[in-house]
């Protein structure tokens, strides 16, 4: 299950950095999980985990000291409560201060955060929805879908075929990588079977904010803390530590 995961999250990862850091390297760490009442909420958070939940690759020594002492430091702003803070308020300049205050100061670092709103439902038959995106923070778009009963299904986002498989396909699961059909503004599903159908489907999309542009720097690992919960509602997020 663990090799499944860390797969999808390299995809996941390679995708993230691959206009705006070519040659990045990353790593990466689950934060921590806060108690999520609802059933539909627990539901979306295992779909989150499964489609883009980082895992942790490290090469050498001197990067794992350095990628440890990031993590402790993040836990620590999470046990004093700033780090939600600085989540609620989207507020990355005082992030970066706070770890430059906790990390030793031979450290070169930026920060980040990725904010993900992710949605579900049960559909019978044929179902259209709609979505909003900011193209210019726009990170990633994940669409999931799993047939309960369902023959031929033909789904589209904004005109544009992202599946089309014929046959009966109950019982089976699709994760498609919806980002580059994603258009700035409105955006438009339509799930068409050729017989009435029992679907759900997952939608998990997240947009990125960076304290500064690192597209001209090389040899970046990034460093991911996934936090959810905030405010008791799901409202998960991604910080990002990106050091050199």
């Amino acid at each position: 299950m663990m090799n499944l995961l860390n797969v999808i999250v390299d995809i996941r990862n390679e995708i993230i950095l691959k206009n705006r850091t070519p040659k990045t390297k990353k790593a990466n760490k689950k934060g921590a999980m806060h108690t999520i009442e609802a059933f539909i909420s627990f539901f979306i958070v295992i779909s989150f985990i499964l489609t883009v939940m980082p895992a942790t690759t490290i090469t050498d020594d001197t990067t794992q000291l350095k990628i440890n002492n990031v993590y402790m430091s993040l836990d620590y702003l999470e046990k004093t409560g700033q780090l939600k803070e600085y989540i609620i308020n989207k507020d990355l300049v005082s992030l970066n201060t706070s770890l430059y205050d906790l990390l030793p100061k031979t450290y070169d670092f930026s920060v980040g955060m990725s904010t993900l709103n992710a949605t579900h439902k049960t559909t019978s038959g044929n179902y259209t929805f709609n979505y909003s995106a900011n193209s210019s923070s726009l990170d990633y778009v994940y669409l999931n879908l799993a047939f309960k009963t369902a023959q031929n299904p033909t789904i589209y986002v904004n005109g544009n075929p992202v599946l089309i498989t014929p046959g009966d396909v109950s019982g089976t699961s699709n994760k498609i990588d919806i980002t580059d059909e994603t258009i700035n503004g409105i955006n438009v599903v339509q799930l068409n079977f050729t017989v009435n159908t029992n679907t759900n489907y997952n939608l998990i999309i997240s947009h990125f904010k960076e304290l500064e542009s690192l597209t001209t720097i090389n040899n970046i690992r990034m460093i991911n803390y996934l936090v959810s919960g905030v405010n008791n509602t799901f409202m998960p997020a991604e910080l990002r530590v990106y050091v050199w």
